[in-house]
């Protein structure tokens, strides 16, 4: 079934989120500093004020089994960043990258509860490949995600934070610093 297994795949990254370490008193991550750590593997660098845990996941798509390398970076239960990244290669040429950003995207969506509803969404372009970002809320949480398909690899950028509550700058210094590395340069 090719739609589950798409939503399975989304769900990935929402099921990461929800793990994290006990409250902490205050919110001690806004005072640091926010450090860049690089991931050449997957190809990208990042700022956070925390170091980032990394996890592979193998799970089973509409293309066959891949790798997920996720990038969790746990604030403190209620705010939490992640980068992920799966390499499809070329077993995701049948589908056109919008056709796979829109099925992460609706997958994302459903399998974050029924009650997820779109705030915002926008389409735009990262290095001439297709990418939207889109604004949901679930339950008490608000998701803001990232959704990227450069030369065979899905990447999802995500941050979680309680909806009532203002995480905008934050976020916005996480997706600004993303930055592409190695495979993913543009050719001379």
């Amino acid at each position: 079934m090719i739609r589950g297994r798409s939503i399975r795949l989304a769900a990935v990254g929402v099921a990461l989120l929800s793990a994290g370490p006990l409250a902490a008193q205050g919110k001690p991550w806004m005072d640091q500093r926010w450090h860049e750590y690089v991931f050449e593997e997957d190809g990208f660098a990042v700022l956070s004020p925390v170091p980032p845990k990394r996890e592979v996941v193998g799970r089973l798509t509409d293309a066959g089994a891949v790798e997920i390398h996720s990038y969790t970076m746990s604030l403190d239960w209620d705010h939490v960043l992640v980068v992920s990244c799966t390499d499809f290669g070329d077993k995701m040429s049948y589908k056109t990258p919008e056709r796979v950003i829109e099925d992460v995207r609706r997958g994302s969506l459903l399998s974050s509860g029924p009650d997820a509803r779109v705030v915002n969404q926008h389409r735009f372009t990262v290095q001439g490949s297709p990418a939207v970002e889109v604004e949901y809320v679930s339950g008490s949480f608000r998701f803001v995600s990232r959704i990227m398909y450069i030369k065979g690899v899905l990447i999802q950028l995500i941050a979680k934070s309680p909806a009532e509550e203002s995480f905008e700058q934050e976020r916005r210094d996480f997706f600004h610093s993303f930055r592409l590395l190695g495979r993913f340069q543009p050719s001379p």
